[in-house]
């Protein structure tokens, strides 16, 4: 026994019973009510139409408004991050020329024990 899990593969009449299934059934009983509603509400027209096209023109505003907010951050940001790399790199050369002063004291100190 080696511990692997056994995949149970369906019976062939299992696999024709949800073909035929599916090829007796294509959509899903959600597309067939929100089919059956739109053919019962009809097509969008007037208010409808207006409504839905007032909101499409707010939410791309409001994308836009979102993406230029976030271009203005990382432009205005990016001087900043600049400058904080820079000051960390100039910290680590100073810690490096600390640290090998450091060892070569050590080393002279080595030398005179």
């Amino acid at each position: 026994m080696t511990g692997q899990p056994t995949v149970r593969l369906p019976r062939p009449a299992e696999a024709s019973h949800l073909l035929s299934d599916l090829l007796a059934h294509p959509l899903d009983p959600g597309y067939v009510e929100a089919a059956r509603r739109r053919a019962e509400a009809g097509p969008r027209t007037g208010w409808r139409l207006l409504g839905a096209r007032a909101s499409t023109m707010a939410a791309l505003v409001l994308v836009g408004f979102l993406f230029s907010v976030a271009y203005q951050r990382m432009v205005v940001d990016q001087p900043q991050a600049a400058k904080a790399r820079a000051d960390l790199i100039a910290d680590v050369r100073d810690r490096r020329a600390e640290t090998e002063a450091m060892q070569r004291d050590a080393e002279a100190l080595r030398q005179d024990v």
